[in-house]
This record gives C-alpha cells, structure tokens and sequence, in this order.
C-alpha cells in the first residue's frame, strides 16, 4: 500500500509482503533495482508522476518475474485538480489483430485468442481512436474490458503492452505487424481469473490498473487530443475474447480516468512607476509580468486590486488580449 493517483505530499511510504518468506528489491521511476524493506519511504519527491516497482525473491532464490508496481503524481499543495473519463471501443475491423507465431496477421477473426490459439502462441493488437485525452494528463486509472466469447479456466499468464508511438496506425496483413512495433517500457502482468459465462464483461474479464502504459503514451511530445493508441498482449494460455468482427457491441474497451492540473500563475513582479502629475500614459506588459503553466497569456484574467490613491489616474485599463495595463494620470 500506498500513495497513488493525485497527492499533495512530496513524501511517500510504501508498505509490501510476499505469500511467503521473501527479500525485496525496489526500483523508483526506472532506477535500478536495489534491496528494500517494508516499509520503504522515499522523502522530497519532485513534482510530477512517479512509479515504483517492488520484486520479491523467496528463500528459493526464484524471484516475481511481474513486479508489483505503483504509479502517483505529486503536485503542489493548492493546485487545482480537475478530473475526466474518456472511454472508447474497438472501432474498426483493423483494429483488433492476432499475430500468429509464423508472424501472419489475421484480421477480421470473430475472436480475439489472448494468445494462445491451439497451438500457436500469438501477440494480440488492439487500437483505439480517438482518445481525447489532453497532453499533459495525469492517468489515474486505466483498463480494458472484454467480453467473454469462450469459458476458459485454464491459467494464463499475460502481459500488457503500449506500442511507443505518438499516433498508432491500425493494423495490416504486412509480417510481423504487431510484434514488430516499439513497446512501451512500462507494462503489466495479468492472470486473469476464469471466464465462466460465455457474453460476460465483468471484473474477470477486466484487466488490472494499466495506467503506467497509457501515461507513458500521454507524455510522447508527439501526442495529442484525440489521437489514437495501441495496446499489444503478450504471454501465455487462453482467453477467447469477444472481437468488433464477432459482436461490435463487445468489442474491446479502453478505459481512462484521468486529472488535469490547474496551478496559480505566477509574477516576476512590476517594477515601480516614477512620473510627474498628469504625465504621459505608462503601458505596463502584463504578459511579461505574469507567467501560468498551465495556460496562455491571452486566457488570463487580469484585474486590479487594492488600489490604494484611485485619485492618481483618470483610467486604469486592462486589455487581456494585448496583455497591457494603461495608466492614465489624472491633471493636477
């Protein structure tokens, strides 16, 4: 347990434990890993989202080959926080793909194999449009939901992937389509439980928090609202999914919920302003004067407060899209 999601400390204290006897190794925002105990704390942490990883190695020395990861963002105490939730399905044919073990891509299967189809081990793309998730979000929580096509019990051992680009393209027939697209760095293991009921789209069919994958997707410098994203599904055994070819009512879905920021602007201050009665106007540059990073100059609000001697000007005038401040002295 600990921090996740949006927080205003810049301390944060894990605790862990394993099934059994184990040492631990932990990995901070893709540091090396090093030995660690419960619990662990890592004090003044940067602005900004953070993750760690924990590995446990049991007496055995047979070490987690799935580190136990958690994402959370650190932001300055009094920013505002606004929250949104995007979702979007499967869309179109050419985007849910099986890739065989020989590197041929079916498209169009009323099935998703994930992965195993008898006995080809295949990799599985999925790519949603449309995602208007503004640059700069925070993912809080992320999954996709399948629908059950087949009841399967069997183990299986999966793992989830990004493709590492800013605007995925779908899929085509070309060799090796899917596995031969960059990967996110971040990914996340998932054993799911047994699909009993064939139409099911419940928490079995779910996967886990795969909001490290998405985030590291947000933050490319290419990417933008509203364009689109791959997932890519690796590992072992079956589960057969519902495809947009075999129910599009049950095709994939991709689930975001996400913040934006919303932090005070702030002011390199205006110097002080020397003039005789009823002198000439002073143009103050307020753009200059004040700084938000989170929006442009043109979509502050300026006004003027505590003016203690109104008496001095015959006007005070702001223009918000100039970004001036006009004095106008009064005559003497």
């Amino acid at each position: 347990s600990g921090p996740s999601g949006a927080v205003f400390d810049a301390s944060a204290t894990f605790h862990f434990s394993a099934s059994e006897p184990s040492t631990f190794q932990c990995s901070l925002d893709g540091a090396a890993f090093a030995a660690c105990t419960s619990p662990v704390t890592y004090p003044n942490l940067s602005l900004g989202t953070h993750t760690l990883q924990v590995v446990a190695t049991d007496s055995s020395d047979n070490t987690d080959a799935t580190p136990a990861s958690q994402t959370w963002t650190v932001f300055e105490p009094g920013t505002e926080l606004n929250f949104a939730t995007w979702e979007g399905n499967v869309s179109a044919s050419s985007d849910d793909a099986e890739e065989k073990a020989s590197g041929g891509i079916r498209l169009g299967s009323s099935d998703l194999e994930l992965v195993q189809d008898g006995s080809d081990q295949q990799v599985v793309g999925l790519r949603f449009t449309g995602v208007n998730i503004p640059p700069g979000a925070s993912i809080q929580h992320a999954y996709i939901q399948f629908q059950a096509d087949e009841a399967s019990s069997d183990p299986a051992s999966l793992r989830i992937l990004g493709q590492a680009v800013d605007n995925a393209t779908t899929f085509t027939a070309t060799k090796e389509d899917i596995s031969s697209r960059p990967t996110t760095s971040a990914s996340v293991a998932w054993s799911p439980q047994p699909w009993t009921n064939v139409g099911q789209a419940g928490a079995n069919e779910q996967t886990p928090n795969i909001a490290a994958v998405v985030q590291e997707i947000v933050n490319r410098p290419g990417w933008s609202t509203d364009n689109a994203l791959a997932i890519i599904i690796t590992g072992t055994g079956e589960r057969t999914a519902e495809s947009i070819d075999g129910d599009s009512s049950g095709a994939a879905k991709l689930h975001v919920e996400y913040f934006l920021s919303n932090r005070a602007p702030t002011t390199s201050g205006i110097a002080d302003v020397v003039v005789n009665t009823d002198a000439p106007n002073t143009v103050i540059d307020l753009f200059a004067a004040f700084d938000d990073s989170d929006d442009l100059d043109p979509e502050l609000t300026y006004s003027i407060e505590h003016n203690t001697n109104p008496s001095l000007f015959a006007s005070a005038l702001i223009d918000g899209g100039l970004g001036t401040l006009t004095l106008d002295y009064a005559a003497a």
